[in-house]
């Protein structure tokens, strides 16, 4: 019975590591991923000179760090998130296991 529930876990990782490369891959190939900004934009940086470029660099420099740290810390979180219920999940099914092969608890010397 264990060896079947590992068996379909693994296989429903493997599906959905699959759908997510399919789905990764299929996000680059767009063909509006190069278009993401608008004439207007453009031509207002473009008129603005080289201290307007490099100010909406940083801008956007600013703008890309809280969400890339708030994604890091959630998926840290969750990573332990995670390892700390698979150890939980294998004490349990060891006892599972040891209490389905003798029928009972094992006597402990009391």
């Amino acid at each position: 019975m264990i060896t079947s529930l590992r068996f379909a876990a693994r296989a429903a990782r493997k599906i959905r590591c699959t759908i997510l490369a399919s789905l990764a891959v299929a996000s680059c190939c767009t063909k509006t991923l190069a278009a993401q900004g608008c004439a207007s934009c453009y031509t207002t940086a473009a008129a603005g000179g080289s201290q307007t470029a490099h100010a909406l660099r940083a801008g956007i420099l600013v703008l890309l760090l809280p969400p890339v740290c708030l994604f890091a810390g959630l998926t840290y979180y969750l990573a332990r998130w995670n390892k700390e219920t698979k150890s939980v999940g294998d004490d349990v099914r060891t006892w599972k296991w040891k209490i389905d092969a003798v029928g009972s608890l094992a006597d402990d010397g009391r």
